[in-house]
């Protein structure tokens, strides 16, 4: 009987110790990781960031829930990146937890290589580094790194995913346009590879094409230098009565035919600016009407040297010279990244309420809604013929911005195809600026704003309940007398009361 109590008391006091020693603290602590494993099981989650990087939109959340196909989230960067590209990888991983069909992949193109081999093999496309890429079933799209859109962005890429039959893009060829195989200066191959990449069926058309136009389709005139004859002059104005969609590259180089047509909807360039105006639309829209000479702009200071000696033809635009409202430009324009714009003619269209505007709809063409893209740096720029040595005027202080490219979109014609849809045109004074070689650099944004360009023609713009990112940090003012009182309580009240209660504890457990 008394070793069995003794026995007993053993036991009791081993226990007693163990708990002494932490035991309390290893049930609390398993407890938490209970608690920790049924939280990650449900998915559950507490965003407590100060940009809610961790957050997605309820309209994203409802299309990813939607896929019912597996769908997979790529990001080419190597590990040197991982930090600044964290806030990318805080969405990702978010859209991977609202759907269990949506996976992340993450490939170091530097430790990674056969994975990235089995990615351009399977989907046709060569990763940009750093890079990030949507994938479903044999279709890959491209997502910009930009986290304020990401969202947005994704959501677009979902829609257009999902589509069976995504539009077409035809691009013309025959006339002097840029095209494939056409090396850095006529080229036209990263600018095609990356419309198809960006969820359209392309397709060239040249020279000899005679059928009808989609009248969904979009149209892109990648910059021609010589005359596209009636025939095709009539196939793009009956494309545009059919409310489609047509982006114009324009140089100093512009034909006359497609000058004329242009007129007629109220954009008029440096290559096909009538020699007098006098308020009569007619002048404007005649076919034949006599032109001043062709002019492109330089800057004195806003342009990219390279290689070159002289390179005032070299339009660079900063983010600010970029319209930030429109869908075409907005993603440029908060990006922070420059818009390089070679060899460019001036882009002018009336103002909705100005008496230009109002000639050219009392002579036939369709009321519409102008805005410019973009605009030179004020007293910066001047125009002049391009086979002469650039010779800033005297005084450029006066000079304002000179506009470069616009949108325009129409009114709905009778009669047209598309009840109740009106044509919609993007004109950029630059043909050179979707040339392979400024494509292929990466540093610019023009591949950015061509791809929302053609998106913005196919009326296919990200979901606009989709708000863009805030950019957010904690950050905490105070005073002088704030800060020594924060530093008091850190390195001497804080750590005083912890030695206390270790005393007071020691003391009663003794």
């Amino acid at each position: 009987m008394v070793d069995a109590t003794e026995k007993t008391a053993a036991a009791v006091g081993w226990w007693s110790r163990f708990g002494a020693l932490g035991g309390r603290t290893i049930a609390m602590l398993l407890l938490l990781v209970l608690i920790v494993a049924a939280a990650d099981k449900s998915r559950a989650v507490y965003d407590a960031s100060a940009d809610k990087r961790f957050s997605l939109s309820p309209k994203l959340i409802e299309l990813l829930r939607a896929q019912n196909e597996p769908v997979t989230l790529w990001t080419f960067w190597p590990k040197s990146v991982d930090e600044p590209l964290a806030p990318i990888t805080a969405v990702l991983e978010a859209a991977t937890r609202a759907q269990h069909t949506v996976t992340l992949k993450r490939i170091d193109p530097e430790t990674n290589r056969p994975e990235l081999d089995r990615f351009v093999s399977d989907f046709n496309e060569t990763p940009v580094i750093p890079g990030l890429y949507i994938t479903r079933g044999a279709r890959a799209f491209r997502l910009p790194l930009a986290r304020e859109v990401l969202q947005r962005e994704l959501g677009g890429a979902l829609i257009s995913l999902a589509d069976p039959h995504p539009p077409s893009v035809l691009v013309l060829q025959g006339h002097g346009e840029l095209r494939p195989g056409g090396g850095e200066t006529d080229g036209a191959d990263v600018m095609l590879r990356n419309l198809a990449v960006s969820g359209y069926r392309v397709q060239t058309i040249d020279a000899g094409f005679t059928g009808a136009l989609p009248a969904d389709a979009v149209v892109v005139v990648p910059g021609p230098t010589s005359p596209l004859g009636t025939a095709h002059c009539e196939l793009l104005a009956q494309h545009l009565r059919d409310g489609g969609g047509l982006l114009v590259l324009a140089d100093d180089r512009l034909p006359a035919d497609l000058g004329a047509l242009l007129r007629r909807r109220g954009v008029i360039t440096g290559a096909n600016k009538p020699k007098a105006f006098d308020g009569a639309a007619a002048e404007l829209l005649a076919a034949d009407a006599p032109l001043a000479p062709a002019t492109a702009v330089f800057s004195i200071s806003r342009h990219f040297r390279g290689q070159e000696q002289i390179a005032y033809h070299n339009l660079l635009l900063d983010p600010g010279m970029l319209e930030p409202a429109h869908p075409i430009t907005a993603l440029a324009a908060a990006g922070g990244v420059q818009v390089l714009s070679p060899w460019t003619t001036a882009i002018l269209v009336p103002l909705v309420d100005d008496e230009l505007a109002k000639a050219f709809v009392a002579a036939g063409t369709p009321p519409f809604v102008p805005t410019i893209l973009m605009r030179t740096a004020p007293a910066d720029a001047w125009s002049q013929p391009r086979g002469r040595l650039p010779q800033a005027p005297a005084d450029l202080s006066q000079q304002k911005p000179i506009p470069l490219a616009a949108a325009l979109e129409y009114q709905a014609a009778t009669g047209s195809v598309r009840a109740g849809v009106g044509a919609r045109v993007v004109v950029w004074g630059s043909r050179q600026a979707a040339s392979d070689g400024v494509l292929a650099q990466g540093n610019f944004a023009n591949a950015t704003v061509l791809i929302d360009a053609v998106h913005w023609l196919a009326r296919r713009t990200p979901p606009a309940d989709i708000p863009a990112a805030e950019t957010a940090v904690f950050q905490v003012q105070a005073s002088d007398r704030t800060m020594t009182l924060l530093m008091a309580l850190l390195c001497a009240v804080i750590p005083c009361l912890f030695i206390g209660v270790a005393i007071l504890t020691w003391w009663d457990r003794r």
